[in-house]
């Protein structure tokens, strides 16, 4: 019994102190496929009701994250997003074709 007392007693704090962390959603998408099922207004509301402090979004364009954006600035973080050409059976995909950069001297 003491043991089940003193592990309530550590593990208190603890829970009380994660519920405060903020919640920061690190991979956010939000295209054009969403936008008419999802508008950016519901999207903020659902993040809110989540509790999530700040959101770092990308999409296809720069259209989607910057409908979030202009919708709530203090939540939304966008995020500069390179499009890779398509990927075809001829060239390979994307990926095999980067070359790493490299600094000389």
């Amino acid at each position: 019994m003491r043991k089940l007392i003193a592990g309530l007693l550590v593990a208190a704090p603890l829970a009380a102190a994660a519920a405060e962390l903020p919640i920061f959603d690190a991979h956010m998408h939000y295209s054009h496929d969403a936008w008419d099922v999802l508008p950016p207004k519901e999207v903020i509301a659902i993040l809110k009701k989540a509790g999530v402090r700040r959101a770092l979004v990308s999409s296809s364009g720069d259209d989607g994250q910057q409908r979030l954006k202009s919708e709530a600035p203090e939540l939304i973080v966008t995020e500069l997003r390179r499009t890779a050409p398509a990927a075809t059976p001829a060239r390979g995909s994307a990926t095999t074709r980067c070359r790493p950069i490299s600094r000389s001297g």
